[in-house]
């Protein structure tokens, strides 16, 4: 077994000093003006580059070739063509995104600890003030899921439930790739934030969508047409409508990470089976 980073090593400390002295705001907003700046041949030039280095997942796009699309930003958030991501079966819930699942915390109650990876985050500073409100029972489990550069940056409902609550919680925009994780104490926490719940047929779901640096914007089905200052990628949802599992109800506008927190009964998977790759849709706890 590989040692764990230590949080007080050499280049960690760098790390942490540079977050709290980047101002993370700013550049994320000359960031997304230079990924929505409608000139083509930059645009093409910058889209090539992006593919060359990161080497995104392009054969469940849509479209599959990247010189179609005109510019960064509607690259990277490009949707999945339809039918290539499957809910299969009530009584399990689906990825909610394609990513990485790093791990799972039992919940306790709103003090619970949340430890991926040697990162540690309450469950109440996670929430912020909808952690009192939404008061979640113990006995659910908390998932932690992480999206790379060359993952698609939809997020889809797990299950079908209807949408009850959505929060946005201010914060800085930090990068939440893992060694920045162990370098920042409680990064999830600081970080902008937006809580969506759901009512479904096993409980209260809840996902959490972390921004991260250079996300030039959370954007969400449920937004309030004011709240959104960039382009709108997702179709609205009707909030009084019962929606289906794998609902496209969440996007990144650059990449990031998501939480989902199920109600009680949920099992997970055993822990020699994170951290692990999956596929929006593919089935990551099943209720008793």
């Amino acid at each position: 077994m590989s040692a764990r980073p230590h949080p007080r090593s050499s280049p960690h400390r760098l790390r942490r000093v540079f977050a709290h002295l980047w101002p993370t705001r700013l550049g994320s907003r000359l960031v997304g003006t230079v990924l929505t700046w409608r000139w083509g041949p930059f645009q093409r030039l910058l889209i090539r580059l992006y593919v060359r280095l990161v080497r995104p997942d392009l054969a469940d796009s849509d479209p599959p070739d990247p010189r179609l699309y005109p510019d960064l930003d509607t690259f990277f958030t490009r949707p999945l063509q339809p039918g290539h991501r499957r809910w299969l079966r009530a009584g399990a819930l689906g990825s909610p995104v394609d990513g990485t699942l790093l791990g799972h915390t039992p919940i306790d109650g709103p003090e619970t600890v949340l430890e991926v990876k040697g990162i540690r985050t309450s469950l109440r500073a996670l929430l912020g003030p909808a952690c009192s409100e939404l008061a979640l029972p113990p006995g659910g489990q908390v998932f932690h899921f992480y999206l790379s550069p060359r993952h698609h940056h939809r997020v889809y409902l797990p299950a079908a439930g209807r949408f009850v609550d959505r929060r946005h919680l201010p914060g800085r925009l930090l990068s939440v790739a893992p060694r920045w994780l162990v370098a920042v104490p409680d990064l999830n926490a600081r970080n902008e934030r937006v809580v969506l719940a759901f009512e479904t047929a096993a409980g209260r779901l809840i996902l959490v969508l972390v921004a991260a640096f250079g996300v030039s914007d959370i954007e969400t089905a449920f937004d309030p047409p004011e709240f959104r200052g960039g382009r709108r990628v997702l179709a609205p949802c009707d909030p009084h409508e019962r929606l289906e599992a794998g609902t496209e109800i969440g996007c990144f506008h650059l990449g990031s990470t998501v939480f989902v927190i199920t109600p009680p009964g949920f099992s997970p998977p055993l822990l020699s089976d994170v951290p692990r790759s999956v596929r929006a849709g593919e089935p990551f706890a099943k209720a008793p």
